[in-house]
This record gives C-alpha cells, structure tokens and sequence, in this order.
C-alpha cells in the first residue's frame, strides 16, 4: 500500500493501517490502545467494540520516521530503553 493510497481513503482501518506499516493487526491495535504509537486514538462506546480513528497523514509521517517492519514493537522497546536510560542517570547523579 502506498502513502498515496492512505491518503486516498475516507477512512483508514486498522487492517489497512497494519498492511501499510507491515505489521499484525493485533499488534496495531494494542499498541494504540496503550499509547505505544501516535497515528489516532480509539475508544470504547459503552458495551460496545473498540472504535479506531487512524489520521491519514500521522500514519504516513510515522511510517517514514521510522521505516522499520514491526514498528510498533520497535517503538515501545525504544520507549523502555529511553526510560531506563534516564533511570540509570538519575541514580549516577544520586
């Protein structure tokens, strides 16, 4: 799927989205749920399935900064890393 195609669509869904970034759709899922990766938001209608809303061009401008194949997996790795970066630097400084 191409960036043009993204931009195309009226409405990006989550197996487009996963098709683009080359990554499981379960795991697409997740890691917006938690925050892991800013390409929309979602939320839960009362009893009802998780809605998700995917921007167009957050999708295509993640897609790009990272260029990786599991990108959503990479992300939350880097995420813990970083934050144990500052731990340890923290407990230096102490």
């Amino acid at each position: 799927m191409t960036d043009q195609e993204i931009l195309s669509k009226r409405k990006v869904t989550i197996a487009d989205a996963a098709k683009y970034l080359c990554v499981p759709e379960n795991h697409l899922r997740s890691a917006i749920k938690h925050g892991r990766i800013d390409i929309g938001s979602c939320d839960q209608p009362t009893g009802r399935r998780w809605v998700y809303h995917i921007e167009p061009e957050r999708l295509i401008a993640y897609k790009h900064a990272t260029n990786t194949g599991d990108n959503a997996v990479l992300l939350a790795m880097i995420q813990g890393l970083e934050s144990r970066v500052r731990e340890l630097e923290n407990w230096r400084r102490s």
